[in-house]
């Protein structure tokens, strides 16, 4: 349980709260933090699993995890591009 791979995914999932949270406040340093945490979320999305299968890590609980740290990601990523085109008007 306790590997880089599950690590990442689990960071992704407690970042998720937070990103959603900060979308809300309506300040340039908060959007730029915000914004920084979502991309540096989903690279975590793209090396968990990279480095799980290069490095043989794969395990039950990643292969549990993953799949919903994706779902709440995705629909952060919603939040986030509704949440910017409410901005643009």
């Amino acid at each position: 349980m306790y590997n880089l791979p599950n690590l990442l995914t689990i960071s992704r999932i407690v970042v998720i709260p937070v990103i959603f949270l900060t979308l809300y406040i309506n300040s340039f340093v908060w959007q730029m933090f915000t914004a920084t945490l979502f991309v540096i979320a989903s690279v975590t999305d793209y090396f968990d699993g990279y480095l799980a299968r290069a490095r043989g890590e794969t395990s039950a609980f990643g292969r549990l995890l993953d799949p919903i740290a994706d779902k709440f990601w995705f629909r952060d990523c919603v939040n986030f591009y509704v949440k910017l085109m409410s901005d643009c008007r």
